[in-house]
């Protein structure tokens, strides 16, 4: 599955998308549920790791502030290295001298920003838990949910980038008098809530191959297949793409075509013709049955009026008594690639009609010979 949700916003927004689809289904979920079931979907544990995950990808670089030697300045004469805070004189050297620098790492301070992102500041410092005690409780929430493996091979955090993932955060911190820990503006509660799987409806992983086969079974219901009405054309190899040999019949003459088709469409009726520039649903005498098609061509129209054409066609299929949601989004789909593919796919087009014979390649399968 590739989809591309960069912000909580957008997160929850396809997750009631996905909630509602599954109830066309009869499979009814939580909010709760369908939030993990869709951070499952793009490989996390659940909502709570891939909010964090994203959260910290989107997090600006903090290199910059971290010197040369991997120490964080707080203050003038307040420093942060690995072990934590550490005063130091006018030379930058520690005031213990007994004290040895460990220096602070990139892969330290983004696991930390993967249990940073998730905490709310408060108005006041709170003195009831170091930095060192919530760094901990950071490394469990990291184990818990497998998040670190995509940083380093294990969850541990310093207390030194811990700190710095903190105040560039955004959270105010005071130094211990008699410790290199430090305290932070935030609540104790805060802590405790942080690492707990969502409450709503946890969904098993063993219910995707159940959903997977209803979803699958609902499409065969509603759109069985109409592929014993056209001849696969093979010559043409395209991952964005299925292409097919469709035979017109008309007192005319009978005419044989290819017809382009998107390769992830479910309902296996909506096609474009380059030889004609029409798309065709293939709708008549009904969805289920689709023997015929209702058509539309774009001949007449310049690429660069096609949106608003689309538009209008769009509003108008929806007021048939045939169209469902399904239909309507396949083809306004299709309508976007073609904006783009239309001058492509009719040199295509043009280069079959002068190198096959349509009709011969249609009439040797099993197809033409029941014609």
């Amino acid at each position: 599955m590739s989809i591309l949700l960069s912000n909580e916003k957008d997160f929850k927004s396809f997750a009631k998308s996905l909630k509602k689809e599954l109830s066309l289904l009869n499979f009814e979920l939580s909010h709760g549920a369908s939030l993990n079931l869709l951070a499952r979907l793009l490989k996390h544990s659940d909502y709570n790791t891939y909010i964090a995950s994203i959260k910290s990808s989107n997090k600006k670089d903090t290199r910059k502030k971290i010197l040369q030697n991997g120490i964080y300045r707080i203050a003038k004469d307040l420093i942060v290295d690995a072990s934590g805070v550490f005063q130091v004189d006018t030379e930058e050297n520690p005031i213990d001298k007994n004290r040895s620098i460990r220096p602070i790492t990139e892969e330290d301070i983004k696991r930390a920003y993967l249990y940073t992102e998730l905490l709310s500041k408060t108005t006041t410092i709170s003195y009831s838990l170091s930095s060192y005690s919530i760094k901990d409780k950071a490394e469990t929430y990291l184990k818990h949910h497998n998040l670190y493996k995509d940083i380093s091979g294990d969850p541990y955090i310093s207390n030194g980038g811990f700190i710095v993932a903190m105040i560039e955060s955004g959270f105010e911190v005071e130094a211990s008098h008699d410790s290199s820990n430090v305290y932070f503006n935030i609540s104790p509660d805060e802590i405790y809530k942080t690492g707990k799987p969502l409450k709503e409806d946890p969904i098993d992983i063993a219910s995707f191959d159940e959903i997977e086969k209803r979803v699958n079974k609902h499409n065969m219901d509603t759109y069985p297949s109409i592929d014993h009405l056209f001849v696969p054309f093979d010559k043409v190899k395209s991952s964005k793409y299925r292409v097919v040999i469709h035979k017109e019949i008309s007192s005319g003459g009978d005419s044989y075509y290819v017809m382009f088709q998107l390769s992830n469409s479910n309902t296996k009726r909506i096609f474009y013709s380059p030889e004609y520039e029409t798309f065709s649903l293939f709708v008549y005498p009904n969805v289920k049955e689709a023997t015929n098609d209702y058509y539309f061509d774009i001949r007449d129209i310049d690429t660069k009026n096609l949106d608003s054409e689309f538009f209008k066609t769009i509003m108008h299929l929806n007021g048939k008594n045939w169209i469902d949601r399904q239909l309507l989004d396949e083809t306004a789909a299709l309508m976007k690639e073609i904006k783009a593919d239309r001058v492509l796919l009719g040199s295509i087009n043009d280069e079959i009609n002068k190198k096959d014979n349509l009709k011969d390649i249609y009439m040797s399968s099993n197809v033409g010979e029941r014609y």
